[in-house]
């Protein structure tokens, strides 16, 4: 940012203007990327152009960039340029790892309908585009490439994980013991959802594959911060239409946003500050949201009969198997477990 300020060097409110050119730009290509990919529901978009998330949680960081790529990325896929999406998810991953749930949630509807060309091409494209990014930042600075990766694998346990709460009791867990939580946490998750997905009746969209993904990625991660939320709305707005569930978590995201504001607020004026037990209070709030979310997406997974993209009464007649599938939609299961 730096860079294209004025003479080439930026003062942080230059900076910070900059960011939010770019945020403002990210926002709206994230809403029209949504409504796009809504299929017979366009209005669905609102339940991403309205949510409270966006004031709270959009300018803490660049994330909204970066979920703008993804959602654009599946965006294209869903258009049969699987070329485009891997590019576009590839360098959202180069910002933020957790693109990458969308790409691995590609590979398990395609282990389903047995459908690899476009995932295969995704996948290949999206390994491209993170080299590209990576490798010259790699040659320039090892050290700062490295300290990166680094800092990812030996997390310090931080705001909005759950393994904080023991510590707000006095009794903290260690980073070393939340890298393996996590990494042991994040091996139970990619097999449910392997088994959910490769075991329910219908092929559940892409959308809810991707929602239950971020969410028990978040879940078991040893620092979820307030803009985690970002990654969570376009794929709850895709995955579970409704107002009265998007909202439910939406109004725990904000009380937590503010919440820990005022908590972090206690470091330097702890007669102002949110207690710890309070902030804990919310914590749990947060998580129960975001788990009533994968609880609504799990049900509307189980049940398309119920599912408003899927439903033709809640859509003009018009009812689709998934407007983001691209080559997937329609396509006959290859792969499917059943349990007698």
């Amino acid at each position: 940012l730096a860079a294209i300020a004025p003479g080439g060097r930026a003062e942080p409110r230059q900076a910070f203007d900059i960011a939010v050119v770019l945020i403002a730009v990210a926002a709206v290509l994230l809403v029209w990327a949504v409504l796009r990919l809504a299929g017979p529901r366009p209005w669905d978009a609102a339940l991403v152009a309205f949510s409270p998330v966006l004031l709270t949680a959009s300018l803490v960081s660049l994330d909204l960039v970066a979920v703008s790529l993804a959602v654009l990325g599946l965006l294209a896929f869903s258009r049969g340029r699987p070329w485009v999406a891997g590019v576009l998810v590839g360098l959202a991953t180069t910002t933020r790892p957790l693109a990458v749930l969308v790409l691995l949630a590609l590979v398990l509807v395609a282990l389903r309908a047995g459908r690899w060309r476009h995932v295969g091409r995704s996948l290949l494209a999206a390994a491209v585009a993170w080299s590209a990014v990576n490798v010259p930042v790699l040659l320039a600075s090892r050290e700062t490439w490295t300290a990166y990766w680094s800092g990812l694998w030996n997390p310090t346990v931080g705001y909005g994980s759950v393994w904080l709460l023991p510590q707000l009791g006095g009794q903290a867990v260690s980073g070393t013991a939340a890298r393996w939580l996590f990494v042991l946490g994040a091996v139970v998750v990619v097999a449910l959802l392997a088994l959910f997905t490769l075991t329910t009746a219908y092929r559940p969209r892409i959308p809810v594959v991707v929602l239950l993904l971020v969410v028990g990625i978040l879940v078991i991660s040893p620092v979820v911060p307030v803009q985690a939320s970002l990654w969570v709305l376009p794929f709850a707005a895709l995955a579970v239409p409704r107002w009265r569930d998007l909202l439910i978590w939406a109004g725990a995201e904000v009380l937590y946003d503010t919440v820990t504001w005022f908590y972090i607020y206690g470091q330097s004026e702890p007669n102002r500050a949110a207690p710890a037990w309070f902030y804990g209070t919310v914590l749990v709030l947060r998580v129960l949201a975001m788990a009533w979310l994968a609880y609504r997406a799990v049900r509307l997974g189980r049940r398309p009969w119920h599912d408003p993209v899927r439903s033709p009464s809640s859509a003009r007649g018009l009812g689709r198997d998934d407007p983001t599938a691209g080559d997937l939609e329609d396509a006959p299961d290859a792969l499917l477990i059943r349990f007698v």
